[in-house]
C-alpha cells in the first residue's frame, strides 16, 4: 500500500485568546513564548480571536510550559477616568500545559483573569480560594456546568463619566456588529425600529452604535444592516468613541437591547447577555432601557420601575410605541434608571470586592457562599 510521511519537524499550538478592552483603550499587545522561544511578537489582539502557532515539537514536550505576556493601560490617559494604576491582564503568566490539548484562554483586562478550560477535567477549580460570578444568571451556569457555587460580584461600570443631557426623540442601542456566537440582533431590532416607524412615529430616530472588526463575515454583517436601514431615520456609527458613545446617550430617551431573543437558554447560554454593561452605562444616561427579560438583563432591570422588559419581538414594539405616546412616564422612568445604575458603579463594585478579600482573610468560610456580595 502507499506510504504516508508525516513532517514532525514543526507542530502546531492553537490558541483561542479573547481580549476584553473597553472602548478608547488601545488593543492588548501579545507575545507567546513556547519554553522560553517567542513563538508570536507583539500580535495586536481585539475580541477573540484564533491563532494557530507553528513551533518546533521540542518545545511543547509533556508538561511545557507555554507564557503569554501583555501589554497594560492607564486609565487616566484616555479621559474617562481618574485612576492612574497601570491595568491590564496579567503581565507574566506560566502554566505547565499538558500538551497536545486544547487550551482555552481567556483574558479579561480590568480583573486579571485566565482561565485554562480542560472540558473533562475541572479539578483545577479546586486551586481557587473562590469562584466569582459576573451576574445570578452567569452563577447557576457555574453552578450546571461546573457544580461549584460561586459568590455574585457585579463588574464595575465607569458611570461618573456618563451624562443625562438635553434629549431627542432618539432610541438607541449599542453593542458590536458580528455574526454568530451572541449576537446583538441589530438587523431585527432595525426591522422592529421600521415597524414603529410604519405605525406612525416619524419623529423619532434610531441610532445604532458599535465597533466592527475587519473580518470578511462581520463586515458583510454590517453591509446587511446598513442596506435593511435605508430610506429611514437610522444611523450606524461605526467604531465610534467614547466620547461620541457619551454624547449620543446622552441624547437617547430610549435604550434597547435584544441577545439572545429568540435562542434556546438551555442549548446556548452564551448567546445571552452574562450581564450587560452597555445597559447600565445607558441607565446612567437617562435612557429608559427596554430589554430582552433572559440573561443579566433581569438583574439590571426591575420591570415597569427603572424599565421595561420584553419577551419578544411585538413585545419590544409594543413598549416602545407606550413610551414614545407617555413622555411623562418616559422621563420618570428615566430618572429611577439614572439612580439604579448607582448599584453598579466603580465605587460598589470597590465596596463589594473589599468584602470579598476581607472573607477570604477570614480563616472561617463565609456562610452563604452563593449569596450576593453584599448587594
Amino acid at each position: 500500500g502507499e506510504q504516508l510521511h508525516t513532517d514532525l519537524s514543526r507542530v502546531s499550538l492553537k490558541l483561542r485568546i479573547q481580549a476584553g478592552r473597553r472602548r478608547g483603550v488601545p488593543p492588548a499587545q501579545i507575545t507567546v513564548r513556547a519554553d522560553g522561544e517567542v513563538v508570536l511578537r507583539d500580535k495586536s489582539l481585539t475580541g477573540k480571536q484564533r491563532l494557530d502557532l507553528v513551533v518546533p515539537p521540542a518545545l511543547l514536550v509533556e508538561g511545557g510550559e507555554v507564557e503569554v505576556v501583555s501589554s497594560t493601560f492607564v486609565p487616566a490617559q484616555y479621559g474617562y477616568s481618574q485612576d492612574s494604576r497601570e491595568l491590564g491582564v496579567v503581565i507574566s503568566y506560566k502554566t505547565s500545559l499538558p500538551l497536545p490539548g486544547r487550551l482555552l484562554l481567556r483574558c479579561l483586562s480590568f480583573i486579571p483573569l485566565f482561565v485554562i478550560n480542560y472540558p473533562r477535567d475541572l479539578a483545577f477549580l479546586d486551586s481557587y480560594d473562590r469562584i466569582i460570578s459576573i451576574s445570578q444568571y452567569t452563577q447557576s451556569w457555574v453552578k450546571k456546568r461546573w457544580g461549584r457555587d460561586s459568590q455574585i460580584l457585579y463588574p464595575p461600570v465607569e458611570i461618573d463619566s456618563l451624562r443625562d443631557g438635553p434629549k431627542r426623540e432618539m432610541v438607541i442601542s449599542v453593542g458590536r456588529f458580528f455574526t454568530g456566537n451572541h449576537n446583538k440582533k441589530q438587523l431585527e431590532m432595525v426591522r422592529a425600529f421600521k415597524e414603529i416607524y410604519r405605525k406612525g412615529k416619524r419623529g423619532w430616530e434610531y441610532h445604532l452604535v458599535g465597533g466592527v472588526e475587519d473580518i470578511k463575515e462581520h463586515r458583510r454583517y454590517l453591509q446587511q444592516v446598513r442596506r435593511e436601514s435605508e430610506g429611514y431615520p437610522i444611523y450606524i456609527h461605526e467604531n465610534a468613541s467614547w466620547e461620541e458613545l457619551v454624547r449620543l446617550l446622552s441624547q437617547g430617551k430610549i435604550f434597547w437591547h435584544a441577545s439572545g431573543l429568540g435562542e434556546n437558554e438551555d442549548k446556548h447560554p452564551d448567546k445571552f447577555e452574562h450581564f450587560g454593561i452597555t445597559t447600565v452605562e445607558a441607565m446612567a444616561s437617562g435612557c429608559v432601557p427596554v430589554v430582552i427579560a433572559r440573561g443579566g438583563q433581569r438583574e439590571i432591570v426591575q420591570d415597569q420601575v427603572d424599565g421595561f422588559l420584553f419577551e419578544d419581538w411585538p413585545g419590544l414594539v409594543e413598549t416602545t410605541v407606550h413610551l414614545m405616546e407617555d413622555q411623562e412616564l418616559l422621563h420618570k422612568v428615566g430618572q429611577k434608571a439614572r439612580e439604579k445604575s448607582k448599584k453598579f458603579s466603580t465605587q460598589s463594585f470597590a465596596r463589594h470586592l473589599e468584602d470579598v478579600v476581607a472573607e477570604l482573610q477570614d480563616s472561617s468560610p463565609p456562610e452563604r457562599l452563593g449569596d450576593l456580595a453584599g448587594y
